[in-house]
């Protein structure tokens, strides 16, 4: 079942053309990876998906039902956006902080219902033993996974991930990437997010959508678009793909 349509979509910044006639569709239970090079749109067209930003031209539909017609309250139910920075506040509990992903669902105040989705949430990234822990005590990893956490609190049928491995260690990349991998078959999400790193793109994604100055240069499963070739024309920069191993590897 398509869950995100995107038809033909036109960004602009001021007169700078941001994002130019893209469209694509995300599966329910899909992961799809957005790679190019820095400037390309990536983050651009996750906000686009995410309603903070209007296209000029095109549309952008969630279930079926187009963003610009859907109550930012009731889009925040459907979408939640994982950004790269996150202000973290001195003296803010872990349990308080994902509970505030609860906010489009909560009318005053917070109900039991809240805490137990929003423990629940903790469970399904494996921080539920974070519960009561400062936000500034965490480790890189263990923010990341709060910070999905919170996005998972609002029960959400898209979860959109802008860099989720950036600044974290090789170890913290690849169980974020497995966790996200497990949520999105266990939760049936459809999950995008941008990614630098091509062979994370090739090993945990179903799609990838390849950006080269805003437009979409290339999109399918990652064996057919991630090729020599491709990578050499967006990045211009030569590499060996290992098939069996699933890696990019800069020629150097």
């Amino acid at each position: 079942m398509v869950i995100i349509r995107v038809v033909d979509v036109e960004v602009r910044y001021d007169s700078v053309k941001a994002l130019d006639s893209i469209s694509f569709d995300v599966f329910e239970g899909e992961i799809v990876a957005v790679v190019g090079p820095n400037g390309s749109g990536k983050t651009t067209l996750l906000k686009i998906v995410d309603g903070i930003l209007k296209p000029v031209k095109g549309s952008v539909y969630i279930d079926m039902k187009n963003v610009v017609d859907i109550p930012r309250k009731q889009l925040a139910k459907e979408v939640s956006l994982v950004t790269q920075s996150t202000y973290v506040v001195p003296g803010i509990k872990v349990i308080d902080f994902v509970l505030t992903g609860r906010r489009p669902h909560i009318d005053f105040m917070p109900t039991r219902k809240d805490i137990e989705i929003s423990l629940n949430a903790l469970k399904a990234v494996k921080a539920d033993n974070l519960v009561d822990r400062d936000l500034t005590e965490l480790s890189s990893g263990e923010l990341q996974r709060i910070l999905i956490a919170r996005a998972l609190a609002a029960e959400p049928k898209v979860l959109l991930l802008d860099e989720p491995t950036s600044n974290l260690d090789l170890r913290f990349q690849i169980e974020i990437l497995n966790l996200v991998k497990s949520l999105s078959r266990e939760k049936s999400l459809a999950v995008i997010m941008s990614l630098h790193d091509l062979t994370q793109a090739y090993r945990f994604s179903d799609k990838v959508i390849v950006l080269k100055n805003g437009r979409v240069y290339t999109i399918g499963r990652p064996d057919e678009v991630l090729t020599e070739n491709v990578i050499e024309d967006v990045y211009q920069v030569r590499v060996r793909i290992d098939r069996v191993l699933k890696a990019i590897i800069p020629v150097v």
